[in-house]
């Protein structure tokens, strides 16, 4: 039976909001995953501790999405360090001998199994501030955190906040994508033969597709962006400027040319005509003559048409 003197934590003004942001993130009793795994294991190490978690307070419960020197994975919320922790979102929470302070002296996991006496938690914060859990460390006897530990832990609850907020990115793009492809399909499906009701069918293509393209565009055009970044500065700190240059030149004028497809695809996806150029393919293949020779090999030679011995 619980004890009578047990101390609950409070419930957060913010509770209702708080809930919500942990309900879109979907993840309470899912399996377990390497990345989490990895912060526990990095808070036992730095810590020292024998036990270490990656919990979520949900309504009733706590449930550890990662846990170390525990066999449960879940407990009761009433009876939660955690629960106290999330009351104070920018706060580490440290607790150096729970049988001397009247939170928990009378916690049933004070004076049963696992015995907790220290404990240290911070909490796990989204961007709009809800506090959804702790990234914590318990031993079973009293102690604290030294020098250079707190900051540790603080820094792991932000890795895993960041974490979180990768996997509610993938769940949006996820159902993002589904749906275009819903209205795609709805859109190359319908084959009304009514001639206004058939231009508007194909607009309603267009712009599937359009948006489709422009989603592609603007992810590529992020990996363009990181490679030329890269080369500049391969260029900048090369010892041999001269040699290294040949490469890297030849490196940002793909990039270059990368943009101007990209620029053509969301030109498309906008609806917008596109301008005509003239293009030398001599200039664009004598350009790229030291890429194609590390590709083809050395006995694959270039030649103009106009001059058969040109290389």
């Amino acid at each position: 039976m619980p004890n009578p003197s047990h101390r609950a934590a409070t419930i957060p003004e913010s509770e209702p909001e708080r809930l919500l942001a942990l309900r879109w993130l979907d993840v309470l009793d899912t399996l377990a995953e390497l990345a989490y795994d990895d912060i526990v294991t990095l808070a036992t190490t730095i810590c020292r501790a024998r036990i270490a978690l990656v919990s979520l307070i949900n309504s009733n419960r706590q449930w550890f999405k990662a846990c170390i020197g525990l066999s449960v994975r879940e407990t009761p919320r009433d009876q939660t360090f955690c629960a106290h922790t999330v009351l104070q979102p920018s706060t580490l929470m440290i607790v150096e001998d729970a049988t001397l302070d009247p939170r928990f002296s009378s916690n049933p996991l004070v004076l049963g199994e696992p015995h907790i006496r220290f404990y240290a938690g911070t909490p796990i914060v989204t961007d709009e501030g809800h506090a959804l859990g702790t990234v914590c460390v318990i031993d079973r006897v009293p102690r604290t955190l030294n020098a250079g530990q707190p900051a540790a832990l603080e820094a792991l609850a932000r890795q895993t906040a960041a974490l979180f907020e990768l996997r509610q990115l993938s769940i949006r793009r996820g159902e993002e994508k589904r749906e275009l492809q819903r209205k795609i399909t709805h859109a190359l499906s319908d084959s009304d033969s009514d001639d206004d009701t058939g231009t508007l069918k194909q607009n309603q293509r267009m712009g599937s597709i359009g948006q489709l393209i422009g989603g592609i565009a603007h992810d590529f055009n992020n990996l363009l962006q990181t490679i030329g970044t890269c080369l500049q500065l391969i260029d900048r700190q090369a010892a041999d400027a001269q040699r290294v240059g040949r490469w890297t030149a030849s490196g940002l004028s793909a990039v270059a040319h990368g943009a101007g497809l990209i620029a053509q695809l969301l030109a498309f996806s906008r609806r917008e005509s596109p301008e005509l150029e003239a293009l030398c393919v001599t200039e664009r293949i004598r350009g790229m003559r030291d890429l194609l020779a590390c590709a083809l090999g050395t006995d694959i030679r270039s030649r103009s048409g106009s001059n058969p011995k040109a290389s």
